[in-house]
């Protein structure tokens, strides 16, 4: 769906640059219809934009003279899309605004800018709405937001300095005059998001808009946008996901400190406060994923051997809704038309066969369908991998899965069992033993499977398969994963750690900081050399949590210099051993250590010098005189086609807020600048 999108997009922006050029012309009748009833028609049509629709709408910009009536159309446009929102019809309003465009192009497309604009505008310092105002006004603004930046990607307007002055409303000339020159996307950007941030009413259109454009604004390969608007567009976006996350602590302790002294004090919590829960309860079922199965984390270590990775553990645990896979998988009409034809005739060709047919006939039809379900046709085993998977989803009861397995190992000579019980034990045998609500049972049942290898009427292909299936389910420990036990934690070791590596993210930072300042390094070495242990391995913990694991050494910079010049020493170390054994497979690992690095400059914790030095090493390590040249294949842990540390330095640099060098003129310089610092 995306793919197919932004393939449209770029279609669309072909054509509407050259109608900007004069070197496209929307294609219409020879005779166009002037009558005032058609177009009042069609004025009308405009006024509700739908996928439905968009076809009549745009066979009528085709035959209709809409030139007398085009302030109308407009009007009546700009009515419509403050109200379209769903994929289908913002596809449709695409279509429509580009038709006009191409059609009409300076006569439609500035004012349909202004049109846009006034409608998104803020209302003024004085102003005063009513919730009912309030509410209308952030969809309007989510609505319009999504529309103004397809537009501006499919190339129908692109700052407001292509505006003439006199159509523009004096508010908006004021308010956007000196930004006119300026990529329009960003200026409603800037002005949306900055109104009244501590109300919370621009979330909606902040999630809304990265919803649909994520892939464009954070996707360096995408074409679609100018590589100056997607730098703007992040800082913006990250500005105010930044002061949001502030604004959310501060909300987090100002209610956890009130329910605190209101149980003590005996007194009711604050009207907003309660009024904030019920709304989260209230948003609860309109989430975009429905938790089956509750996960405590995203560590690896609550797998526990039911799932192979996090990835699958959340497939089968964190459920989107039907209509997400509605979206994301459509189905044509003509595909369901095509399937439902072929199950219509399998069912019509059974029923002839059925009619007139004596017993004897009515038996040997009986065994012939049974034959083809068994040997010919895959729909039981198609049956049995579908019932598989709603066994990982927990959507059969326990005692029809178990019914099932052990009806099957009692008979499991017949035909086909051994096969149906592989499937089985290959697909959901170690879900079933490794997970608590099933794994007594699943016990049992592999215990009956060893008694069955007891019985002497087995063959030897069938004693085969049942060791096989108990393989499958146990594997045998081999020496090298038995040297591979982990040391034994005392439960406050244990706390340390899930603290670290699972609990703390940007939400729970103050607390997981507070919690290990109680704790005494000199007094408590073994708790020191855990702590040292998480800050050494910043590739276990989750990628998006590395900022706070920085956040946290910062605050011990101060008072325990011995834990941050180990973690530093120990995490340059690794970056090193990296390079030295170039193994792809520690690929993740090695940017994961990358980006620490690069947080623990931002929080102030290492200087720029550390930064150069650690770039130039990772640029030049192994190479003749330190000097990477082109073709220089004799290196073969950096071969001229292997461009992976060019990735790991591009990530430190784009990981940097910003890059202070302490020179006789202190300056600050963004930071893709730092290279070319460098060569000087």
């Amino acid at each position: 769906m995306t793919i197919e999108l932004d393939k449209r997009r770029n279609e669309l922006h072909v054509l509407n640059v050259k109608a900007w050029e004069g070197d496209f012309t929307y294609e219409t009748v020879s005779k166009l219809d002037s009558s005032l009833k058609k177009n009042s028609t069609f004025i009308k049509k405009v006024k509700s934009i739908s996928n439905e629709s968009s076809l009549s709408i745009l066979k009528d910009i085709q035959t209709l003279s809409i030139e007398k009536y085009l302030s109308e159309v407009l009007t009546s446009l700009t009515e419509a899309l403050s109200k379209v929102s769903k994929s289908d019809d913002i596809l449709a309003a695409m279509e429509i605004v580009s038709a006009l465009h191409q059609r009409f192009t300076s006569q439609f497309s500035p004012m349909i800018l202004v049109n846009i604009m006034t409608a998104m505008s803020n209302p003024g310092p004085t102003q005063v709405m009513d919730e009912k105002e309030e509410t209308a006004r952030i969809s309007r603004q989510k609505n319009l937001s999504k529309l103004t930046m397809e537009f501006y990607l499919i190339g129908i307007f692109t700052n407001l300095k292509m505006c003439s002055k006199d159509t523009i409303p004096d508010e908006i000339l004021v308010k956007y005059g000196k930004s006119a020159s300026e990529p329009i996307i960003l200026v409603v950007l800037k002005d949306l998001l900055n109104y009244k941030i501590k109300l919370g009413n621009t979330l909606v259109i902040v999630q809304s808009f990265l919803k649909r454009f994520h892939h464009i604004i954070y996707d360096s390969n995408n074409e679609l946008l100018q590589f100056e608007v997607r730098n703007v567009l992040q800082r913006i976006l990250e500005e105010n996901q930044i002061e949001l996350e502030n604004v959310t602590k501060l909300f987090e302790m100002f209610k956890s400190t009130s329910e605190f002294v209101s149980s003590i004090l005996d007194i009711p919590l604050p009207n907003e406060l309660q009024q904030h829960d019920q709304d989260k309860e209230e948003e609860e079922p309109t989430n975009t994923v429905v938790e089956v199965v509750k996960s405590k984390s995203m560590n690896e270590d609550d797998l526990n051997g039911v799932w192979e990775d996090v990835k699958e553990k959340n497939f089968y645990t964190v459920i989107p809704l039907v209509g997400e896979l509605i979206e994301a998988h459509p189905n044509t009409d003509e595909e369901s038309r095509s399937s439902q034809s072929r199950d219509g005739e399998r069912i019509q060709a059974f029923l002839q066969k059925m009619e007139n047919i004596n017993s004897y006939e009515l038996d040997q039809l009986v065994v012939e369908f049974n034959r083809s379900q068994l040997y010919q046709n895959r729909l039981n085993f198609k049956n049995i991998l579908f019932f598989v998977e709603m066994i990982k989803f927990k959507m059969i009861p326990t005692h029809i899965i178990f019914h099932k397995i052990r009806k099957l190992t009692l008979n499991i000579t017949s035909t086909n069992n051994i096969d149906i019980l592989s499937v089985f034990y290959e697909h959901v045998g170690r879900f079933l033993l490794n997970d608590p609500d099933y794994k007594d049972l699943m016990r049992e049942m592999i215990e009956m499977l060893r008694e069955t290898l007891k019985r002497p009427n087995l063959k030897i292909n069938d004693k085969l398969a049942i060791n096989n299936l108990l393989l499958i389910v146990e594997p045998p420990t081999t020496k090298v994963k038995s040297l591979q036990t982990k040391p034994e934690l005392s439960p406050k070791l244990q706390f340390i750690q899930r603290l670290i590596r699972v609990e703390l993210n940007n939400t729970s930072l103050p607390l997981v900081v507070n919690l290990l300042k109680k704790i005494h390094m000199k007094q408590e070495k073994e708790c020191c050399d855990t702590i040292l242990d998480c800050f050494a391995h910043p590739e276990l913990i989750n990628y998006d949590n590395i900022p706070a694991l920085a956040a946290v050494l910062e605050a011990y910079f101060s008072k325990y210099k011995k834990i941050v010049v180990y973690t530093v020493d120990t995490t340059i170390e690794n970056i090193i051993r990296g390079l030295e054994l170039n193994d792809y497979r520690m690929n993740r690992v090695r940017m994961a250590q990358v980006k620490f690095v690069a947080e623990m400059y931002n929080h102030r914790v290492i200087n720029f010098k550390l930064i150069n030095d650690l770039l130039y090493r990772i640029l030049c390590f192994g190479h003749p005189n330190n000097q990477p040249l082109p073709d220089n294949w004799d290196v073969e842990i950096d071969l001229p086609d292997n461009y992976f540390r060019i990735q790991l330095c591009c990530l430190l640099l784009n990981n940097l807020k910003s890059i202070f060098i302490d020179t006789p003129n202190t300056r600050v310089y963004p930071p893709l600048s730092v290279m070319t610092l460098y060569k000087r």
